[in-house]
């Protein structure tokens, strides 16, 4: 009987690990997925915006109806989200481009992704979305393009199956394949990965067991990396949730999004990582950061202020302040995507940080890009239209007027907004989020979630919507 005995304790043991991971997921890495309702028929609203560090006209506005594109003129094109994920998920994904037309777009959960095995698409035509070669069965949870190799991206990943190894890619060849690079583990929760101005990545991650966080920077564009534990403290307890904003070089620099109990802190390091300091701490969260050319430092916090540091100054609330949601900067300027509600434009650009110029508003949002027939963005796209329209058209939430039966494939008239039943996917997802299928009785992961987040001090998400 021991044998068997031993073999259930094992089984029990490694269910509840596998629990208690789910939980720790939900609070450290789900910073890629917005709270909000993206898809369809969602209330439209701006949620952030970004460039290509390496360059280029273009311009993605991330809303929660899809991904407005935009290649540096007037019209910004509708990209859907369900061109990647499930149909009747409400995720968010994240995304990230660069000069030459490529985009990646991560939605940080297998069972909420058009394909379960793939958390990673790529698209070079914006209609096609294909998934990529090296990361099947791992959710990504964060990407990024280096700002001075175009076919160069990195990527973390945070997976909960038992015998998957987390860890960070490189690509060299614009996403399309990917390879490990020298830092894996399965003691890890890879968060973030950004890269500096400079070409220095960097990337974080976590642990629950004991808790601990880390900071990992590369100099060779991610093939290499080196650890540093970093132990962080807020009224004794350790904080793990740490997130990389912005970084650059002369020593380098870079900075920290330590995710505390109730409040955000930055915290700044001018040596590489090997030391930090505090120098703000907000009673919202960090939603964002930039850098400009100028070499100022820009963040966006949870209540739509934007702060800015010039170098070796202090930050400050910027005067004005356009209500924010997201930050990003190249050299034309510091883009900002704002609170649609409270704005005039969903999009601004300023070029000196005093006066800000209006670049979009989401009414005018363009259809999807003319594709050919079978691809993602005829398929999965096109006949959801007119229902994007329609919710422009009321600045609201249209769930009652329009007819989504979740199947884009016989759906492909500009009739399904009469009558029928939307049910604006709000009843819940069932396979939406990193938890669901943790087990079958959802009680014991709740519990574990709750004892969890008291041990990590109480922290919680608390994001509007990261920058890309």
């Amino acid at each position: 009987m021991q044998p068997l005995v031993s073999a259930h304790l094992e089984s029990y043991v490694l269910a509840m690990r596998k629990q208690a991971l789910a939980a720790l997921f939900a609070a450290l890495v789900l910073h890629s997925l917005s709270s909000a309702e993206a898809h369809v028929g969602a209330a439209p609203g701006s949620i952030g915006v970004f460039v290509a560090p390496d360059g280029g006209d273009a311009i993605g506005l991330e809303s929660t109806f899809g991904l407005l594109l935009s290649d540096g003129g007037p019209e910004y094109y509708w990209l859907c989200h369900e061109a990647i994920i499930e149909i009747g998920t409400t995720i968010t994904p994240r995304y990230a481009m660069n000069s030459q037309g490529v985009i990646l777009g991560t939605t940080g959960a297998l069972a909420s992704s058009r394909d379960s095995h793939e958390t990673l698409y790529r698209t070079t035509d914006n209609c096609n979305w294909l998934t990529t070669s090296g990361l099947t069965d791992q959710v990504t949870t964060d990407v990024a393009f280096s700002p001075s190799d175009p076919n160069r991206a990195i990527v973390s990943t945070a997976t909960l199956d038992l015998g998957i190894v987390n860890g960070l890619y490189f690509s060299e060849d614009s996403g399309a394949t990917w390879q490990a690079s020298n830092t894996t583990s399965d003691e890890r929760l890879f968060r973030n990965v950004h890269f500096g101005d400079d070409g220095t990545a960097w990337a974080t991650a976590s642990w629950f067991n004991p808790l601990g966080a880390w900071l990992y920077r590369s100099d060779d564009a991610g093939v290499t990396w080196q650890e540093v534990e970093v132990s962080y403290e807020v009224n004794g307890s350790r904080q793990v949730l740490l997130e990389v904003l912005a970084a650059t070089g002369s020593g380098p620099q870079v900075w920290l999004r330590a995710d505390a109990p109730v409040t955000d802190v930055l915290l700044h390091s001018s040596d590489g990582g090997v030391t930090f300091t505090e120098v703000l701490d907000l009673d919202t969260e960090l939603a964002g950061a930039a850098r400009t050319d100028d070499g100022s430092t820009w963040l966006v916090d949870g209540v739509g202020r934007l702060h800015n540091a010039a170098p070796g100054g202090d930050f400050l609330v910027a005067d004005p302040s356009p209500s924010s949601s997201g930050i990003d900067a190249d050299s034309r300027g510091l883009f900002v995507s704002t609170v649609d509600l409270e704005e005039e434009y969903a999009l601004l650009l300023s070029s000196d940080g005093l006066s800000y110029e209006g670049l979009f508003n989401l009414a005018d949002v363009s259809p999807p890009p003319k594709c050919d027939e079978g691809s993602h963005s005829r398929v999965r796209c096109d006949p959801y239209w007119v229902m994007v329209m329609a919710s422009l058209a009321t600045g609201d939430d249209d769930d009652s007027a329009g007819d989504d039966d979740d199947s884009a494939d016989d759906d492909d008239d500009d009739d399904d907004d009469q009558g029928g039943d939307d049910d604006d996917w709000a009843g819940g997802d069932s396979d939406a989020g990193c938890c669901a299928g943790a087990g079958s009785d959802g009680a014991p992961l709740i519990s574990m979630a709750f004892l969890l987040t008291l041990g990590l001090g109480g922290s919680r998400r608390r994001r509007l919507h990261p920058s890309a």
